[in-house]
């Protein structure tokens, strides 16, 4: 054979992608239609042996499909649309929906995509594997490509533990961004683990943590003093309040079903009685001889036990609703700002306000005698109160130390603190609101705050747009000081059991790309990612990365006819 007609030894040996073939074929058929060229020259002018494109024109033909469905997907355009497709299952559906593999080879299937997709578990298991390994790259390379251009910070971290049967899951997360700082398995969750995990995730961000919320736990308290160089730590709210729901909310509910029953028991009695004074006063009824009994005192003595059992339902049900009231105030008085008036809230009148709401419980608790379980629950909410009253004081010095970075006057000072900072806060506080009528409230007065900011007589009137753009910035610094709550990595923990439950175990690989997920791909409202929030850049998109990274999806394997058993037998 001449140079022409011979392949080359590199076209013999290499082994045609897929990208290849669709893309070769589709050029050699529109030369087919246009040209009048014959296979053979085709197949010499492509360098593709005469034999591989017969095959691939039959390949099409057997495809048990419509006719347009193979000429789409067995195009350029058409595949590229498979493989976004493929991938998005893998990435929205598996990793951010918990649908498991079975349930995309399900879906290939019904949806007649099997005809041009590989839809066995084991083919979409390593698309699955890929995928995972390649998110974790993906998540390492930004982290050390980012860290360099992030402006450095102060943060606070809200930690927990997980538990995933053997398995304990360390987490923490950065509640503004809503980054996760640390996400893994270990085997103890003692201080020194604790630190271990934090110093790695931080190394090489210019960071520093200058407090931490999280619950009583021991080791999370030793891990703060000692390996958050002295960092403060905030008593999570929701472990106070769950405990005073729980030592209140079910034992006054109780008391309440019990004397509801009690009322309707006597009022039944009354009835019965009247009922008996009616039947007895009848002249027609035949009764037995003797003295009439005296109906209207018996009835009295029933009427006064009917009203001392609807007193004791008033009661309970004031202890009930003075138990909300407490409890409710108790989230409401935590505030480093008046949340009606935005007015500064000094410690002594955090811990005077929270101790008068302790103070009514404790008193409920006695009235309803409530058990040893329930006033030990209440005791052990109300030691966190110096720690709530140290935060607020935490909070207010950190701002006094913001605002002396500011160098502004003292009539700059004074309201930047009563004003933006309040304004702020509470407008963060009105996103957050359950209730429209509370957003609209908190809202309202935010607004209130904000406006005298706004109008030409400001004290920031006059300045730069870069000196106001910093003088924002610090704001927003200030009001997010204040973190109560570690509800971020709660939310985390309810996804991840959600995660576990339907996987029964989570592989160290699966939870990285799960962290990288959560960081790297979900968006809020405003478009942002949790690693833009927290880096302050924008990081490459992750399923763009992940298409130059992910091979193309593989063809079908040929069916196999299966014999039936019986057949089998008779062959015997």
């Amino acid at each position: 054979m001449n140079e022409q007609t011979e392949p080359t030894t590199q076209s013999k040996q290499s082994r045609w992608n897929r990208q290849d073939q669709v893309v070769t074929l589709e050029n050699i058929k529109s030369e087919m239609t246009t040209d009048q060229k014959s296979q053979r020259q085709l197949a010499v002018e492509s360098d593709v042996p005469r034999s591989t494109l017969q095959y691939w024109l039959k390949r099409g033909q057997a495809i048990d499909a419509e006719p347009a469905l193979v000429e789409f997907f067995e195009s350029e355009v058409g595949l590229a649309f498979l493989h976004r497709l493929v991938l998005g299952l893998h990435m929205c559906l598996r990793l951010f929906g918990n649908v498991g593999i079975r349930l995309i080879c399900l879906f290939l299937k019904k949806t007649g995509l099997d005809a041009f997709v590989a839809s066995s578990y084991h083919a979409q298991q390593k698309i699955a594997v890929a995928v995972e390994e390649e998110i974790v790259v993906f998540g390492k390379e930004e982290k050390h490509r980012l860290a360099p251009l992030m402006s450095p910070k102060f943060i606070t971290l809200c930690e927990d533990e997980n538990f995933h049967e053997d398995l304990m899951c360390l987490l923490a997360m950065e509640p503004v961004s809503n980054m996760i700082i640390v996400e893994q398995y270990a085997k103890n969750r003692d201080a020194a683990t604790w630190n271990s995990a934090v110093n790695d995730a931080l190394t090489g961000l210019p960071v520093k943590v200058i407090q931490s919320t999280s619950d009583a736990a021991k080791g999370l308290l030793l891990h703060v003093k000692s390996g958050l160089g002295g960092a403060h730590h905030s008593p999570d709210l929701f472990h106070v309040l769950q405990d005073l729901s729980k030592a209140t909310a079910r034992p006054l509910a109780l008391h309440v079903e019990q004397s509801e029953q009690a009322h309707v028991k006597a009022t039944e009695a009354k009835q019965v009685i009247e009922t008996a004074q009616t039947l007895f006063d009848v002249p027609q009824i035949n009764r037995q001889p003797g003295k009439r009994p005296d109906f209207e005192k018996i009835i009295k003595e029933y009427e006064k036990v009917e009203e001392n059992a609807l007193n004791n339902v008033s009661a309970a049900q004031s202890r009930q609703t003075s138990a909300r009231e407490s409890v409710r105030g108790i989230s409401d008085a935590y505030h480093p700002f008046d949340i009606q008036t935005g007015e500064l809230r000094s410690a002594d009148q955090v811990r005077q306000d929270i101790g008068q709401k302790f103070s009514i419980l404790r008193n409920i608790a006695e009235a309803a005698r409530l058990s040893d379980w329930s006033d030990k629950l209440i005791a052990k909410a109300q030691r966190q109160v110096d720690s709530m009253v140290a935060t607020i004081a935490f909070v207010h010095h950190s701002v006094q130390v913001h605002t002396s970075s500011l160098e502004l006057t003292s009539e700059q000072a004074d309201v930047f603190i009563s004003n933006l900072v309040s304004g702020v806060y509470i407008k963060q506080l009105s996103s957050k609101a359950q209730q429209a009528e509370e957003r609209h409230t908190l809202t309202k007065t935010a607004d209130q705050l904000l406006q005298p900011l706004r109008e030409p007589g400001s004290p920031f009137a006059g300045l730069s747009l870069d000196r106001l753009q910093k003088i924002e910035k610090t704001a927003m610094e200030c009001a997010n000081l204040f973190q109560r709550s570690s509800s971020c990595v709660e939310g985390r923990n309810g996804q991840l059991a959600l995660h576990h439950h339907h996987l029964h175990r989570i592989s160290a690989r699966t939870l990285q790309s799960l962290t990288v997920i959560h960081n790297y791909f979900i968006k809020r409202r405003d478009g942002t990612t949790a690693a833009e929030r927290f880096f302050g850049n924008e990081h490459r998109d992750l399923f763009e990365w992940l298409l130059d990274r992910i091979s193309l999806p593989a063809r079908p394997a040929k069916k196999r006819v299966r014999p039936l058993a019986e057949m089998a037998l008779l062959a015997a």
